[in-house]
């Protein structure tokens, strides 16, 4: 085998010596590269036939060295070929939906989510698959809320699965931002809610599953629950109609989504809620003598 390969490649070499612009050398070439597992050296061979003779840059050529890009991985090398290859096919679903996700992996997420868009209007129905891994790399990336848009998208287009795996991206997300909010001293009660907003996109999307559906209510629970007690100080100090309303309102909130965490038959998510809820019936009373005391209610 390496002999053969050591042959082909010194044959190649002397082609090329002969012929620097020999395209079919430098695809050859590339092969054998592939061969032996050296991404690099076939993402410069191929890169050098685009250099050559950009005509020979058709939809084969842009799906092979786009594959090598990722696959190496080349970040940079990705952004490049996607944008290229984009930009020549600019209807080829595939070549952008790479561009999309190149997007993403180097940290152009408002441009990730216009190409997405974009992908979206040239095959609403079969574009499932690539939305969904946008998303995947949008919440990998901590940009969680940056998938909020596609929500409608899923809403409409997307079967059970689709809904299920969108939500479950969207779960992770909330996941790791109240981890981190958790962590972070610095987080102010109100950052919370951004857990809420994504929560309540995800149940839109319209999927049931119990898998995703109490994680989601759990995660809006916290969230709400968190934003709790800096309310009542808020409320104790400043004794308004406006700041009553916004307390009883929260617990109202964290209520419901405990309230379906705890009774989904999952005994840790029980565990975590119950607890809260109890705290939060013991808060209600106060919230409605406030309300009644400063709205004549």
């Amino acid at each position: 085998k390496y002999g053969r390969r050591d042959a082909l490649n010194q044959l190649v070499e002397e082609q090329l010596k002969l012929d620097p612009n020999n395209t079919d050398m430098y695809d050859l070439k590339a092969n054998g590269c592939l061969e032996d597992n050296d991404y690099g050296c076939a993402l410069a061979a191929l890169a050098q036939i685009w250099s050559v003779d950009s005509a020979r840059g058709d939809k084969e050529y842009f799906n092979k060295i786009i594959f090598i890009a990722k696959t190496k991985p080349d970040t940079q090398a990705y952004l490049k070929w996607t944008t290229l290859g984009a930009k020549k096919f600019n209807d080829n679903t595939d070549i952008v939906s790479e561009l999309a996700r190149a997007f993403t992996w180097v940290g152009m997420t408002d441009s990730a989510i216009a190409v997405t868009n974009r992908l979206i209007a040239l095959d609403p129905p079969g574009q499932l698959n690539n939305v969904l891994q946008v998303s995947k790399d949008l919440a990998d990336a901590n940009q969680t809320e940056k998938i909020l848009p596609f929500t409608n998208y899923f809403r409409k287009f997307g079967d059970d699965d689709a809904k299920f795996k969108f939500a479950g991206i969207g779960v992770t997300g909330m996941q790791a931002m109240y981890q981190a909010f958790a962590k972070d001293s610095t987080t102010q009660p109100t950052s919370y809610g951004r857990i809420g907003t994504i929560g309540d996109s995800m149940l839109s999307v319209g999927t049931t599953r119990p898998e995703v559906v109490l994680p989601v209510n759990l995660f809006i629970g916290l969230a709400a629950y968190q934003q709790i007690f800096p309310l009542q100080s808020q409320l104790q100090a400043g004794k308004t109609c406006d700041l009553a309303r916004q307390y009883d309102a929260m617990l109202t909130k964290a209520e419901g989504g405990l309230a379906v965490a705890a009774a989904g038959g999952n005994a840790q998510y029980t565990s975590i809620a119950q607890p809260l809820l109890d705290n939060i019936g013991k808060a209600k009373p106060y919230a409605a003598s406030q309300i009644k005391a400063l709205c004549g209610q």
